[in-house]
C-alpha cells in the first residue's frame, strides 16, 4: 500500500531513498521477530537501485548490517532475517527458492519479501508452491521502485539490451516483454514521486504510442487498485515519451564533456574507474573509484567541458596545497612542478588530508588518461567530421556539401578503430542520403558485425540502402 506524505512531488532522489529506506526498510524492522540486524539481498538491477540512493551507513541506520548479491556464492546465516529485494522475475526467483531448498540448512532465518512492481500469478504460484521457503516468509511488500538514478533527478531503467529488445520484430515475445518491463518500471517512477501524470507522445512512433497507451492503462489500474494513493490533481505532471527513432544520430557523435568522454573512450563498468597507485612501500596496486554523485569533484566538473577539466582541477588542488604550505617539507616543490607520481607522494605525507587529496590525483590521472586516448584515437578529426554531418556547415560557418564530408570520411576510415569507423558510417548513412558507389566505397571495409548493424538501421526508420536522387 502506497502512503504519501505530501501533494508535492519531491526531488526525485529524495523520493526514491524514501521509498527504500521507509517505505521498505522500516515497514520490514516493524515486522522482524528478532529486532535484529538483517541481511539485505539484492538481485543485479535491485543492486544498482540501493548502491544509486542509498550509502552502507543509510542502510546500517534501518536495520540492514550486510548487503549481498543474489547471483553470487553467499555464506549461510541461518540465525539472521533476510530482506529479499529483488525485481519479480523467473531467474530472481528460482534463485531465492533455491535458497531453502535444503530444509536442513537454509541460507537465513525468517524471510521479508519485497519485489521491485506487481508480481504475477505464475510466480506467485512459484512462490507458494515452495513449502520451504513460505515457512520461513514473515511479511510481502511491492515496494513500487525499479530504476536507478544517475543523478539527482536523472534516472535509468537499467535495461542496455533495450534497444534490440524493442526494436525486434513487430508483436514478437521478445518485444512485448520488454514493453511490458519498461512500462512497469516507469509505473514505478510515477508512483515514487507520487504522481498520475498527462502522458503525451509521439503518435508517428509505433513504439512511443504502445508504450504510453500500456502505461497510461497500468496508471489507471494502479490509481483504482490503491484508493488512497495521493497525487497532486491541480497541477499533474506531464510526461513526455520519445524514442530513438526520433533522433539516432546524436548517440553516434562523440561529446566533449567530462563524464560522456570518460564513459566513451575508458573502460568503464558499473561507474568503476581502475587505476594503479603506489602505497607507503612504493608497490604498485591497482586501486578502484566509483563515479557517483558521492564524489564531489566528479558532481562538480562530470557536466563541464573536458579541457575546462584539465585545467581547473590542477588548479584546485595547487591553490589547496599552496594555502597549506606549512604541512609539507620546505623543499618541496611547487605543486604546479609536480607531475603525478610527486602528487601522489606528497598526498601520503599529508594523511590529514589525504581523503580530499586522493580525489585530486585521482581526477587528474583519470582526466589525463581520457585526453591521452583522446589524442592516441584521433577523436579530433573523427569528431570534426561528425559535426560537419550534423549541422551541414564546417568549423567556418560555411555550408559544406555531401560530396566533400563523403571524401573526408573516406580519407579518414583506414586510420580509424573499427568501433570509430563504424560509428561514422552509421552516422553518414543518417545524416546524408547516399549513392550506391559511396556506400558501397564506405562500408566495404567493415566486418560482418559492422554490416549487421548497418541493416538494422532499419528498425530506426533509416533504409541504408536508400540512394540519393
Amino acid at each position: 500500500m502506497v502512503e504519501a506524505s505530501t501533494h508535492i512531488s519531491p526531488a526525485l532522489r529524495d523520493a526514491s531513498r524514501n521509498r527504500i529506506l521507509k517505505d521498505m526498510l522500516r515497514a520490514v524492522k516493524k515486522e522482524s521477530q528478532t529486532q535484529g540486524y538483517m541481511v539485505l539481498v539484492c538481485d543485479e538491477v535491485t543492486l544498482q537501485v540501493v548502491s544509486s540512493n542509498c550509502k552502507l551507513y543509510d542502510l546500517m541506520q534501518e536495520g540492514v548490517s550486510l548487503v549481498e548479491q543474489l547471483e553470487r556464492v553467499r555464506k549461510d546465516f541461518p540465525q539472521m532475517e533476510a530482506i529479499y529485494f529483488i525485481t519479480p522475475t523467473e531467474a530472481s526467483v528460482d534463485r531465492m527458492i533455491k535458497d531453502f531448498e535444503d530444509k536442513k540448512s537454509p541460507h537465513y532465518g525468517g524471510v521479508h519479501l519485497c519485489f521491485t512492481s506487481s508480481v504475477n500469478k505464475p510466480l506467485m504460484t512459484r512462490i507458494g508452491n515452495s513449502e520451504t521457503l513460505m515457512a520461513k516468509v514473515l511479511s510481502f511488500k511491492e515496494v513500487n521502485i525499479e530504476f536507478a538514478l544517475h543523478d539527482d533527478n536523472v534516472f535509468s531503467l537499467e535495461m542496455p539490451s533495450a534497444l534490440s529488445e524493442l526494436y525486434s520484430r513487430e508483436g514478437s515475445p521478445t518485444e512485448f516483454d520488454a514493453t511490458d518491463r519498461v512500462t512497469s518500471k516507469l509505473l514505478t517512477l510515477c508512483t515514487t514521486l507520487y504522481e498520475y501524470p498527462y502522458i503525451q507522445y509521439n503518435a508517428s512512433s509505433r513504439l512511443s504510442t504502445r508504450i504510453a497507451k500500456e502505461l497510461d492503462g497500468k496508471m489507471f489500474q494502479f490509481v483504482n487498485n490503491v484508493p488512497d494513493y495521493s497525487f497532486n490533481q491541480e497541477d499533474r505532471a506531464i510526461l513526455l515519451i520519445l524514442d530513438r527513432s526520433i533522433d539516432p544520430l546524436t548517440p553516434l557523435l562523440h561529446d566533449f564533456y567530462y563524464e560522456a568522454m570518460t564513459y566513451d573512450l575508458l573502460d568503464i563498468q558499473h561507474h568503476i574507474y581502475k587505476y594503479e597507485s603506489q602505497n607507503n612501500l612504493g608497490q604498485v596496486q591497482e586501486k578502484e573509484c566509483l563515479l557517483t554523485s558521492e564524489d564531489e569533484l566528479w558532481r562538480r566538473y562530470k557536466y563541464r567541458h573536458l579541457m575546462d577539466v584539465l585545467e581547473s582541477i590542477p588548479e584546485e588542488m595547487n591553490a589547496f596545497i599552496e594555502s597549506n604550505r606549512d604541512h609539507i617539507q620546505t623543499n618541496a616543490p611547487s605543486s604546479k612542478q609536480m607531475d603525478i607520481n610527486q602528487l601522489s607522494t606528497m598526498v601520503r605525507n599529508m594523511p590529514e588530508y589525504q581523503a580530499l587529496l586522493n580525489k585530486f590525483t585521482i581526477h587528474i590521472n583519470l582526466s589525463e588518461k581520457v585526453m591521452s586516448t583522446y589524442n592516441t584515437h584521433e577523436i579530433e578529426a573523427i569528431a570534426e567530421i561528425e559535426q560537419d554531418l550534423a549541422t551541414g556547415i564546417n568549423a567556418d560557418g560555411k555550408e559544406i556539401s555531401a560530396t566533400k564530408i563523403i571524401s573526408a570520411i573516406a580519407r579518414n576510415l583506414p586510420n580509424m578503430s573499427e568501433e570509430n569507423k563504424l560509428r561514422l558510417i552509421l552516422a553518414q548513412l543518417i545524416a546524408i542520403e547516399t549513392g550506391q558507389k559511396d556506400r558501397v566505397k564506405l562500408t566495404q571495409s567493415l566486418d560482418a558485425n559492422g554490416q549487421r548493424a548497418l541493416q538494422n538501421l532499419i528498425w530506426l526508420g533509416i533504409n541504408p540502402q536508400k540512394q540519393d536522387g
